[in-house]
């Protein structure tokens, strides 16, 4: 092996490298005190305010974010200018504040007043700066937009190298706020009743209100008795809430239930009222009222009627009446069907014993009679089984004994004339 072979020169190429300098990562971002405690879990509806005030800080003060660097000069000391603070970073572009529903899509920013992307960003970053977002023009409070979002804050960077790590280029909050947007109030859905107690289900969980004896939220009142005279007895606020009782249940359906007394004396129709004046005192958990309900309850018969007078439940009363009307009219339309049915069979029945004499009489005439086509069916059958035979003794006459070659004892062919026997073929493989 030659020399120049086994000691050539290594296998290598030249690339021209930028200059080589310290990345300085971008600065950090966090919320101030205020802003956690208040909307780490906040509920906006029609009940609250649509303006959150937030505010953003800077928890390391040896790397400012903010613009509270003072105006450029022409002194440069050492690579700094003496009119400015080191500690600010030069390449901040802005902060922005921004939401999504919670790890879904892409993060949207908040708008300022002019339905722009914000920027907030303030003199003294270490001591916080604040964004009033109003969510009303950002369409939150429209009822479009129901539902959870997640909240953070991010701050972006540039004039990092393109293969510098995350952190020179931005960073965001370590711990992001929960918003919930509920502008909708509970519907009702449902209206039920077993003995004495009234369910109502919503569409949502509801609270009940703290009931106090100067403020009648319910109402019941007695408007008519059993034998269908008007009266008006109303039941006065102490009894009811001495002897009614009320719950809002969450559990495994969203509804608001009331107990009437079960030794109620005055049997009649009963008129219940939830709510004062156009609110019932009903909310849901963004504090939305719930609309006020009325609906008229008969006591008289042996299972307990109720006619729905609220607008909201008209639409349920509606079509439960008109399922029962279509399984009545099912129910009447199978009985007449079987109706008409049964006075067929009797009709049939009446003819069949007055002409009982002449049945039988026909057949014991049918018992001799034979149409053409069965009489020709039998003549055709009888000389095919005729054939058969006679062929069957002339092949059994063509063929004779035959006696072996050694002389022992004859051979006859007694097989069968019809009979097929499959030959046996070799097997092959294993058998199992």
């Amino acid at each position: 092996m030659s020399r120049d072979l086994l000691y050539r020169d290594p296998i290598s190429d030249a690339y021209s490298l930028d200059d080589i300098k310290w990345q300085r990562e971008c600065p950090e971002i966090a919320w101030d005190e205020t802003t956690v405690n208040k909307y780490l879990y906040y509920i906006a509806s029609g009940a609250t305010s649509d303006v959150l005030d937030v505010s953003v800080m800077n928890p390391n003060p040896l790397n400012i974010w903010t613009s509270d660097k003072y105006e450029a000069s022409d002194t440069v000391r050492g690579g700094w200018d003496v009119n400015k603070d080191h500690l600010v970073h030069p390449n901040v572009k802005f902060v922005r504040v921004q939401f999504r529903r919670p790890g879904i899509g892409e993060w949207i920013s908040a708008w300022d007043d002019s339905k722009a992307s914000a920027d907030v960003t303030c003199g003294h970053s270490t001591s916080g700066c604040g964004l009033s977002w109003n969510l009303t023009k950002q369409y939150f409070m429209n009822g479009l937009r129901d539902g959870s979002w997640e909240i953070r804050a991010k701050i972006f960077c540039s004039g990092g190298a393109s293969t510098a790590p995350m952190s020179v280029f931005g960073s965001t909050t370590k711990e992001n706020l929960n918003l919930v947007v509920d502008v909708t109030s509970p519907k009702p859905i449902a209206l039920s009743v077993m003995d004495k107690l009234f369910v109502v289900e919503y569409t949502e969980p509801v609270i009940c209100p703290q009931l106090k004896t100067d403020e009648e939220i319910y109402q019941v009142t007695r408007i008519e008795d059993c034998d269908g005279n008007t009266t008006k007895e109303v039941i006065d606020w102490t009894t009811i809430l001495l002897q009614y009782s009320f719950r809002c249940i969450e559990d495994k359906i969203n509804a608001w239930t009331m107990q009437l007394p079960s030794d109620l004396d005055n049997q009649g129709k009963y008129q219940i009222i939830v709510g004062k004046n156009s609110t019932s005192g009903l909310t849901d958990v963004g504090g939305n009222v719930v609309a006020k309900m009325t609906f008229d309850v008969d006591f008289c018969s042996a299972s307990a009627t109720v006619a729905v007078v609220s607008s909201s439940l008209n639409s349920i009363n509606a079509v439960a009446a008109k399922s029962a009307a279509a399984v009545g009219n099912s129910k009447r339309s199978r009985r007449n069907k079987t109706d008409t049915q049964n006075e067929r069979v009797k009709g049939k029945n009446a003819a069949s014993s007055e002409l009982g004499v002449v049945k039988d009489e026909i057949a014991t005439s049918n018992l001799f009679t034979f149409a053409p086509s069965t009489l020709l069916a039998g003549i055709l059958a009888t000389t095919v089984v005729s054939a058969t035979i006679a062929f069957t003794i002339a092949r059994r006459i063509s063929h004779p004994i035959v006696t072996s070659i050694d002389g022992d004892s004859p051979y006859e062919d007694k097989k069968p004339l019809l009979e097929s026997t499959i030959p046996e073929q070799p097997a092959y493989g294993s058998v199992i």
